[in-house]
């Protein structure tokens, strides 16, 4: 496939693979409420699953996308949100494509990532990303910078960002609590220090659920819950 050169060739490539998941979800579960036990329609003979088919390709090629930009699918109205918060500080930047649009629009970002260009798992990068862990980056660069997070992992990655960073705009994009980003502190932190001023919805592969949201910290005292690392062992 040749990839256009637009402003969001990531969003272009997620829209000709079909990757819609919803629109997908929806042909499988229409074309088996046509199927009875015995497995056709009466008169009409087996149901044809080849739109089904197309639809899911692009979703089973996930990975492949996910390795050449990022894990999950900027749009105009995420990058633009993101760039009214500038100047920025990305952690975690990987292939360094949100960073890379942010620039296109001449947006002040600092794209930072633990691992070397040449030690990512494609080799390169899209824009410039200096070679950062979390914690150092927002050391290093945090002050006066809104706090951009995209997709973390399950670890404390996250969580130990916003330990050392003092700012006020944090930008995170990713899932809920429970899904597949970040840990129980982050999410935690968040409910508790944050209050959310936006969010922006953003493409999702099937089966996930991720999005854009700012926050903005808590200045007025700190709420009172439950931490849950407190639970644990109850």
């Amino acid at each position: 496939m040749i990839i256009p050169e637009t402003f969001n060739p990531y969003l272009d490539v997620f829209e000709a693979v079909g990757g819609d998941g919803r629109r997908a979800d929806r042909l499988l579960r229409d074309a088996y409420a046509k199927i009875p036990d015995g497995g056709t329609v009466t008169g009409l003979g087996p149901v044809d699953l080849t739109e089904y088919d197309e639809a899911m390709r692009g979703t089973w090629r996930r990975y492949d996308w996910t390795v050449l930009f990022s894990w999950a699918i900027p749009n105009d109205e995420a990058i633009r949100t993101i760039a009214a918060h500038a100047p920025i500080l990305e952690v975690g930047a990987g292939t360094g494509y949100w960073a890379w649009l942010l620039r296109k629009l001449d947006v002040d970002v600092v794209a930072t990532d633990r691992h070397e260009p040449d030690q990512h798992w494609n080799g390169t990068t899209w824009t410039d990303v200096e070679p950062l862990g979390a914690v150092e980056a927002v050391e290093k660069h945090g002050t006066g910078r809104a706090l951009l997070i995209v997709w973390p992992p399950m670890t404390t990655m996250a969580s130990d960002a916003l330990d050392a960073y003092t700012g006020d705009t944090l930008i995170y994009v990713g899932e809920p609590d429970g899904g597949c980003n970040a840990d129980a502190d982050f999410h935690f932190r968040i409910r508790m220090e944050w209050t959310e001023a936006t969010t922006v919805r953003i493409p999702q592969w099937w089966g996930l659920h991720d999005y854009l949201s700012v926050y903005r910290r808590i200045r007025t005292g700190k709420p009172q819950g439950l931490d849950p690392k407190r639970l644990e062992g109850t």
